[in-house]
């Protein structure tokens, strides 16, 4: 039998595991109620008390669906107590659109409060326990996304004009109709002219386009045209007709030079051929997008999106000539972009995943290794499809537009990659 003194202590053990297996994630609830009652303060500033508003929220971020509506009640709830009252219709109600994001701190909180023809935005940003208590050991890396604008009609590609004066940085958007440039002014962009773009041939069905910047100097290329045009110290735009031996796009690259690659405007893609100069050029299948990494001083990586479905891996060393396929896939997408970063081999390839324009989308980071893709990221989700994947001028940053499918909204991110420590 038992001494008593020994039956307590067996007992206070036993008290101790069930409150850690009952209770894991009080810190979670309590840090979303804290965002939520910040968040509703600066939501009553704007809007005043005792207004009705109709609340939407859409999830950005890599919270799970549970943790999304444990945000929810906890707006809820705090909205209530600060004096707001919600509707389920908008009849003379306010419009609360809150949207979670993530960057590379942590997770963002946006609100935007819409009547009439005014737009309002507030934010706030909180740590991410989620983020740090599910990431894999095995996956080194982390690819954070920021959302930069949306618009219900396409976006082709974008661009941020960065300034010395965060306040004062432009947006230029290529969109089939028109190049447009925003400022930004109060946390939001606002429109501070369009252009149109004088279509003198048929677009291809889904149409492709890209920015290159050399501010204020930028060039849009689209399927058989190429436009100039400068955002300061006047916005102004010429674009001509291309003819197809002509047509050559600039494409991602992470070192000096741009890849150049010849452009089908009828078909949607790039013919097989990568002009490499003075060597002879690197024949190929047809592709959607190609890339160009780096390894010391003897290696260099071309890799390719193929019409076929299939990625290809081509690695050249530079003592011995012409490049060799060395891997193919059949389990990236057709987009892909080359990004720099602090971590590992400081290059890496960011891929999309294969799929149609009916499905959800996510994009995964790789290094190369011996002539070989190695995932070091798990992948990050999109509410659709990625259509495109471009590189900025500095390499740090890619720029992906989405065709969101719960929205039938388009939205362009800004992509970023880091340690993940």
């Amino acid at each position: 039998m038992l001494a008593p003194r020994r039956i307590l202590l067996i007992i206070l053990v036993l008290l101790l595991l069930l409150l850690f297996v009952v209770v894991p994630g009080v810190s979670y609830a309590d840090a979303f109620q804290d965002a939520a009652r910040e968040l509703a303060k600066k939501i009553v500033a704007l809007a005043g008390p005792r207004q009705a508003i109709t609340l939407s929220i859409r999830n950005n971020s890599s919270l799970a669906d549970s943790e999304v509506s444990a945000v929810r009640r906890a707006l809820e709830t705090e909205l209530g107590a600060a004096g707001l009252r919600l509707a389920d219709k908008p009849n003379g109600a306010l419009e609360l659109r809150i949207t979670l994001s993530e960057n590379v701190q942590g997770l963002l909180w946006v609100a935007e409060l819409l009547r009439d023809t005014s737009r309002e935005v507030v934010l706030i940003s909180i740590s991410s326990p989620t983020a740090q208590a599910t990431r894999p050991a095995e996956s080194p890396f982390v690819v954070h996304t920021q959302l930069v604008w949306e618009s219900e009609k396409p976006i082709l590609d974008f661009t941020v004009l960065s300034a010395p004066d965060a306040e004062k940085r432009q947006l230029l958007v290529l969109s089939p109709q028109s190049i447009s440039l925003f400022d930004y002014e109060n946390l939001t962009w606002c429109l501070q002219q369009s252009l149109p773009i004088p279509q003198t041939v048929a677009w291809p069905r889904d149409l492709r386009g890209r920015l290159e910047l050399s501010d204020p100097a930028f060039t849009a290329y689209l399927p058989g045209m190429k436009c100039e045009g400068r955002t300061g110290p006047s916005f102004r735009v010429q674009c001509d007709p291309v003819m197809q031996e002509e047509e050559l796009w600039n494409l991602s690259g992470v070192g000096e030079d741009p890849v150049a690659a010849r452009f089908v405007a009828r078909r949607n893609f790039f013919e097989g051929s990568l002009p490499l100069a003075p060597k002879a050029d690197l024949r190929i299948p047809p592709f959607f997008t190609v890339v160009a990494l780096g390894e010391a001083e003897n290696y260099f990586y071309w890799i390719l999106a193929g019409t076929d479905g299939r990625a290809r891996i081509y690695t050249e060393d530079v003592r011995k000539g012409q490049p060799q396929l060395t891997q193919t896939l059949a389990d990236w997408g057709s987009e892909l972009a080359p990004i720099r970063s602090e971590c590992g081999r400081h290059e890496q390839l960011l891929a999309t995943r294969p799929g149609d324009w009916t499905e959800t989308d996510a994009v995964q980071a790789y290094e190369l290794v011996d002539g070989k893709a190695v995932s070091v990221s798990t992948p990050t989700q999109f509410a659709g499809p990625v259509s495109a994947l471009w590189a900025d001028e500095q390499g740090d940053v890619v720029r992906a537009i989405v065709r969101n499918l719960k929205t039938e909204r388009y939205e362009a991110y800004t992509l970023t990659l880091s340690c993940g420590r």
